[in-house]
């Protein structure tokens, strides 16, 4: 109970630090459970289908490196991008929790992340789209490093808030992978074909009582709705060969 309230506690802070006033729609809206298969060693699977690699004091070095370490365990890993303020605080939360436990320690300040500065101007992006941050979780006189291309780190010591740093030093990293896509596991009676499941009911039915039994098999049921041409040709083809045939009542 008290971790969980701390939780929420933080996410209150980041929340009001980041937009200026107790704005809670991102910590509120419900995310995707950690499910089985999420990420790939060495990541960890998180809330939201989100995957990242922790190197704690384990493996230290500068941010040009750390960003080829997080591809090499992953041919789309990077230093992590937090690309929403729902990811932020989130990420920091559980990097917060993570910090709590003690296990593996953090080395001071704490880990990179995939922010990098544009020349000398104070002005960051993420390095991977080079597209500008929208939720930023900077320490008070931050950013105000003195040199050239600096990155962006996060404090372990003051609640992993952000700090610009000299690209060349030596810390920790927090490296992310794209989730992979969760098993599809379809109600009985249904096969699964692409990324949907489908039922095929052979007798005839007007729309009404049709809708009504597709509902009725599986929550969230209903007639089919093909919404690409790829799902027309998937479908089709299955139906052409199982030889499915309507007949009448």
């Amino acid at each position: 109970m008290q971790s969980l309230f701390f939780e929420f506690l933080l996410a209150l802070s980041l929340v009001a630090k980041i937009d200026g006033a107790l704005d809670l729609s991102s910590s509120e809206r419900p995310k995707t459970p950690v499910y089985n298969g999420q990420c790939n060693p060495p990541f960890t699977p998180v809330e939201g289908s989100h995957c990242y690699f922790l190197s704690h004091d384990e493996f230290e070095t500068n941010w040009l490196r750390a960003q080829q370490f997080c591809s090499w365990l992953h041919p789309e890993g990077r230093l992590a991008e937090f690309e929403t303020l729902e990811e932020l605080v989130g990420a920091t939360v559980f990097l917060t929790i993570d910090n709590q436990n003690g296990t593996y320690p953090w080395t001071a300040p704490g880990p990179w992340i995939g922010a990098i500065e544009l020349g000398d101007s104070n002005e960051f992006v993420w390095a991977s789209s080079n597209s500008s941050i929208e939720a930023t979780n900077w320490s008070p006189s931050r950013p105000n490093s003195p040199t050239v291309g600096d990155g962006v780190a996060l404090d372990a010591s003051n609640n992993f808030e952000w700090i610009d740093l000299s690209n060349g030093t030596e810390i920790p990293m927090l490296c992310e992978m794209p989730a992979n896509s969760p098993e599809l596991i379809c109600p009985e009676s249904f096969f699964s074909l692409g990324d949907s499941c489908y039922f095929v009911e052979e007798n005839s039915k007007d729309w009404e009582d049709a809708q009504t039994v597709c509902e009725s098999l599986a929550t969230g049921g209903r007639l089919v709705e093909l919404e690409t041409a790829e799902e027309v040709i998937l479908l089709k083809r299955h139906l052409d060969l199982n030889d499915y045939s309507c007949t009448g009542n």
